[in-house]
């Protein structure tokens, strides 16, 4: 046995025992003696489980090969940046890091607080996961998986070359980050005591703050090496899912600070984004789902299916039954208008909500194929379709509560306008693009407006900040889609150079092959070929914008490109070389050039979105 499964098995039997001693409730007189040392239990806890994530670590630096997990995901010429994020590439090394993340919530949880029942749900979920980490086996060793092996293995596997990217560093841990700080979420509505919003508003934010993140990094990475920022992948798809449920809650819990009126509706969101986090995990990494993620799985794992499946059947049977005793009295202000703020707020989280639940049909529906063998696929053309007529609903909401509710009317005329114009005009000689460009053109002139209200309003400048910090948001979200819609008129071509220096015009720009390099040892990993091209980038009046390397590797049977890109400030360009290249007999050489604009207004409009939660996370966190 392994020392690391030694601290595994210490931090499950101490966050156990400290899990029996917050139980309220006869104890035997020596267990009652042990109650004031509950905090240190759990502090041992979190320490041996803190000493295994740290080991493991250690052994991927030090190249510690009899692991099988070392040796499956790293060798000896990894960067140790990479050996780092080799952490949580497959499914023993990600549950180990989650499952840190939810004992250490556990521990703060207990530490600030003196009474609650938060704590038992949060320690209980870390330790379901804390055995499920023990059953994947993180410390198994090699010659136990590979008993043919004749001895330690004297390098490993390696890292799949897509994951030697600096965004591998962030992307992994900024989604199960902010999948661990949604159980204080969860927790807090399944108690539903007075304070329980109050308790989770900071964990809620940060959490959504933090998956934001994780999503936009995981989009710059899969732009690096997919060609596209966004995927419909299962991957892509249920981290989406859960950021829009968790900002439909992050409404609901705004509303009920001020009114009250949502006291069913907004612990039950917060509870089910928590659920719909678990069923994520399960789809990123138990590989059932065909995945271009699916590079560490080691295959479905039905202990974590059945765990998020009676999760969800508690979680459901707990709303139910507070419906059917749901006897509060809501607090009204009497009548309102059909465009007010209640209906209007109501309306946007119903929307989240959908769009949500659109992304979680096509998700199970693709996992009930996948598992019954079908050989069937969702189409990707589903999600658009579905999405597509949500996304520009949510849009106009948006835009109409950025108004003050005397000047809603005129606002609606406002959207008409622009919608006639558009499609009457026929800008962009497609109707759905049209419709897109007014809505979101609207959307974006009322974020303006609403932040330079809040801008003169007479009010401490932090007060201020913070007054426009959520219509900073709805404007990143317009500012976002911009780009996106942007980008869709990209050009794209395969350009055939015949020699050295020769130029080829790709829309706004020229195109220079400068040099060719085969083949040359790779930095990060073995390759049997690898080649690489040099090119440089002219604007049109022929001044030199940027020069670089453009990359093709073979591994393995595997074909590894690694563009050059440059990021323009209203274009981006980006040159992958097709690894056809000679100089001898004949010179030939390919490589596909894309011009894609708007890519630096989507990063643009997704930092938006993130900086406007950073004054509300700076603020007090005030009770109401």
């Amino acid at each position: 046995m392994n020392i690391g499964d030694v601290f595994l098995y210490l931090s499950f039997l101490s966050g156990l025992l400290t899990l029996l001693l917050l139980w309220e409730s006869p104890r035997l007189e020596y267990i009652d003696r042990l109650v004031p040392y509950r905090n240190w239990s759990m502090r041992i806890s979190a320490t041996f489980l803190t000493l295994a994530v740290v080991l493991l670590v250690y052994y991927f630096i030090v190249s510690d090969f009899s692991l099988h997990y070392v040796y499956s995901f790293s060798s000896l010429d990894l960067p140790p940046i990479y050996k780092l994020s080799a952490l949580w590439t497959g499914e023993e090394g990600s549950m180990l890091f989650f499952t840190l993340g939810l004992m250490l919530i556990a521990t703060y949880m207990l530490e600030k607080y003196q009474s609650g029942a938060e704590r038992h749900i949060i320690l209980s979920l870390a330790l379901l996961f804390l055995l499920l980490t023990i059953l994947l086996g993180p410390f198994a060793a090699t010659l136990d998986v590979h008993p043919d092996m004749t001895g330690v293995p004297q390098d490993g596997l390696g890292l799949n070359p897509l994951l030697v990217n600096i965004w591998m560093v962030f992307h992994p841990p900024g989604i199960f980050i902010g999948y661990a700080l949604m159980s204080v979420i969860f927790a807090s509505a399944a108690v539903r005591a007075t304070d329980w919003e109050s308790k989770s508003r900071g964990a809620a934010r940060w959490a959504w703050l933090i998956l934001g993140a994780g999503i936009v990094s995981g989009c710059i990475w899969s732009y690096e090496v997919w060609e596209s920022y966004w995927i419909w992948d299962p991957a892509f798809t249920s981290s989406l899912m859960v950021w829009l449920m968790l900002t439909a809650y992050l409404h609901t819990a705004a509303r009920f600070r001020k009114s009250w009126d949502l006291s069913l509706l907004s612990p039950a969101t917060g509870i089910m984004s928590f659920v719909i986090a678990l069923y994520s995990i399960y789809i990123i990494r138990s590989g059932t789902i065909q995945s271009v993620h699916s590079f560490g799985e080691t295959g479905e794992n039905m202990f974590l299916l059945y765990m998020v499946v009676v999760i969800f059947i508690i979680s459901a049977g707990m709303i139910f039954t507070w419906a059917l005793k749901n006897k509060e009295k809501q607090r009204s202000s009497g009548p309102e208008g059909l465009l007010s703020d209640s209906n209007l707020f109501l309306l946007t989280t119903v929307l989240f909500l959908m769009l949500s639940a659109v992304l979680f049909t096509g998700l199970s529906y693709s996992l009930i194929l996948d598992i019954f063998g079908s050989g069937m696929a969702i189409s990707i053309e589903l999600f658009n379709d579905w999405s597509y007529p949500l996304t520009i609903l949510l849009l106009v909401t948006m835009g109409l509560c950025m108004f003050g509710a005397s000047y809603r009317r005129l606002a609606i005329v406002l959207a008409a306008i622009l919608l006639l114009v558009f499609t009457g005009l026929d800008v962009t000689h497609d109707i759905y693009d049209n419709i897109s460009v007014a809505v979101i053109i609207f959307a974006t002139l009322a974020g303006l407006y609403r932040i330079s209200r809040s801008a003169v309003v007479k009010a401490p400048a932090g007060a201020r900040l913070r007054s426009a910090s959520p219509h900073l948001v709805h404007l990143g979200i317009a500012v976002m889609l911009i780009g996106v819609l942007m980008s869709t008129y990209y050009t794209g071509e395969t350009v055939y150079f015949r020699s050295f220096n020769e130029k080829k015009s790709v829309g706004d720009f020229e195109i220079e092959l400068v040099n060719l390099a085969f083949p040359v040892s790779h930095e990060h990993y073995a390759a049997t070929l690898t080649k690489i091209g040099t090119y440089t980038i002219y604007r049109k009046n022929g001044s030199i914008i940027a020069t670089g390397d453009a990359s093709f590797a073979e591994k393995e049977g595997e074909y590894i490109t690694q563009p050059f890109i440059y990021n323009g400030l209203l274009s981006d360009v980006r040159i992958t070389y097709q690894g056809i290249g000679t100089t001898t007999p004949i010179f030939i050489s390919f490589a596909n050039i894309k011009v894609v604009p708007g890519m630096t207004v989507i990063w643009g409009g997704c930092l938006l979105i993130l900086a406007g939660m950073l004054p509300v996370l700076s603020g007090r966190n005030k009770k109401k």
